[in-house]
């Protein structure tokens, strides 16, 4: 398992990313994908700080979910995008 500094590096890198996505200025998602993404990071901090509460397997299971929608909206939003892209 990554500890210390390698993991403060992947946990920036990672709302680093998530941040470029949700607010940026040629946005390859769309709104709705951009809000299912905000609802992601929420259940994983959500998952994080419910560790020793009975509701920890629960939010897991749904930010698994909401994780796998969230992948196929992007990917649905990403061919929209590069198909405009082309198109110019």
């Amino acid at each position: 398992m990554t500890q210390g500094p390698a993991l403060n590096a992947y946990v920036f890198c990672f709302f680093f990313a998530a941040s470029f996505l949700i607010a940026g200025k040629r946005p390859i998602l769309q709104l709705s994908t951009r809000l299912l993404l905000v609802g992601v990071l929420a259940l994983g901090v959500g998952y994080v700080l419910s560790e020793h509460t009975p509701w920890h397997d629960v939010i897991g299971t749904a930010a698994l979910i909401l994780n796998l929608v969230f992948i196929g909206f992007a990917l649905i939003d990403y061919v929209k995008w590069h198909k405009e892209k082309q198109s110019r």
